[in-house]
């Protein structure tokens, strides 16, 4: 009888050590608070997707190309289905204009001089031997607003845009010329079918 009585206590010490140790296995292996939603679900990962890419332009590189942008802007309203391919800020006898090339309907072309922050249209006339370069936009994926955000997004510094225009390498490459900073500045010569930087420094022109 005695026997007995310590094999079952035996028994019981034995079911209760086996809960024991299948209670915090099962602890052990439940997903954390933190990886699961209300209700079990998996939560959302926060970790950047591989391969992923910032399509918005910086602050700074916008901040760099808000004038020329506007520039643009103004000048193709100014013309019936206009594109810009050839800009440049100069000063001439201390008066400081936008000087704009833009593409109209039918191959023609349209000379303005804009207003120093791009808002206003001082003058505009039509070319009557429009530049060879239009017939380069044809063959241009990427657009001068495109070209534009390129340039800053690669170049240094604070420089704004302050020219870009449409060319052709010797090679026959098409590519968007994007200067920033003037004279003193940088150049950035891209593939307009790609946006592929080709070179940029000084002498990148």
């Amino acid at each position: 009888m005695m026997l007995t009585d310590k094999r079952r206590l035996l028994w019981a010490g034995l079911v209760v050590a086996g809960v024991a140790v299948m209670s915090g296995c099962s602890a052990s292996t439940a997903p954390d608070d933190a990886s699961t939603t209300e209700g079990g679900a998996p939560a959302a990962s926060t970790a950047p997707v591989p391969g992923a890419t910032e399509t918005t332009p910086s602050a700074d590189a916008s901040a760099r190309t808000a004038t020329a942008l506007t520039a643009i802007d103004t000048a193709e309203k100014a013309v019936s289905d206009g594109q810009v391919f050839d800009l440049e800020l100069d000063t001439d006898d201390g008066v400081t204009l936008w000087e704009v090339k833009v593409a109209g309907r039918g191959g023609t072309q349209f000379d303005l001089e804009l207003s120093e922050d791009g808002t206003t249209v001082q003058s505009k006339h039509e070319d009557t031997t429009p530049d060879d370069d239009i017939a380069k936009l044809a063959t241009s994926t990427l657009t001068v607003r495109d070209a534009l955000a390129a340039a800053a997004e690669h170049a240094d510094g604070d420089a704004k845009v302050t020219a870009a225009e449409i060319d052709r390498e010797r090679d026959g490459t098409i590519t968007w010329e994007v200067t920033l900073g003037g004279d003193d500045g940088i150049t950035v010569v891209m593939d307009a079918a790609d946006g592929r930087v080709i070179r940029s420094g000084p002498d990148a022109g």
